[in-house]
């Protein structure tokens, strides 16, 4: 697979413009990020990806990268097959921009896709006390006399604030 079809598998239905490419790097600029597509050897790949950022140096370039775009690089990687180690080690390398490497004959990955606000499943969702505490103070039709206490636009009773207080740690302690 080339370099060019990768792309256009991680960028499904979006238009790009080839901004620079040599025969093992191509680099292209969609409407919202700039993405580029790379080939990992096992022995080579530090000195490859270095090769296809230095690609981007702007005196080689017709139109080149904006400071802004600077920060929505994304290289996919393609690493040999069955060399997931390798895959993990260059997705963790935090050197010049977010790399996206996949293993040779594996679905390229989709740089773009559908938002959505559902959990992904990947860790599980934590407790957030806060919100808890105040679904708990609106349960209880107490919001009014919380944003009074907040704001402290009012004195209120010892009493009041008390059971507010009492509303919020209610199951804290179960968490």
């Amino acid at each position: 697979m080339t370099h060019l079809e990768a792309i256009e598998q991680a960028l499904p239905g979006r238009l790009f413009k080839i901004v620079a490419q040599n025969p093992d790097v191509l680099w292209v600029r969609a409407a919202d990020f700039i993405a580029g597509a790379v080939f990992a050897s096992e022995n080579a790949w530090e000195s490859e990806i270095a090769a296809a950022y230095n690609l981007l140096d702007d005196d080689q370039l017709a139109d080149p990268i904006t400071k802004e775009e600077l920060w929505s690089l994304v290289l996919l990687v393609r690493v040999p097959a069955r060399r997931e180690d390798l895959a993990r080690h260059i997705a963790q390398d935090l050197r010049y921009s977010r790399k996206v490497p996949y293993l040779e004959g594996d679905p390229i990955p989709k740089l773009i896709g559908p938002f959505s606000v559902a959990h992904s499943g990947g860790l599980p969702r934590t407790e957030n006390p806060i919100e808890n505490a105040l679904r708990r103070v609106a349960q209880h039709g107490e919001l009014p006399l919380l944003s009074s206490v907040l704001i402290g636009k009012d004195r209120r009773d010892k009493d009041e604030v008390e059971r507010l207080l009492d509303l919020m740690e209610e199951g804290s302690a179960d968490g």
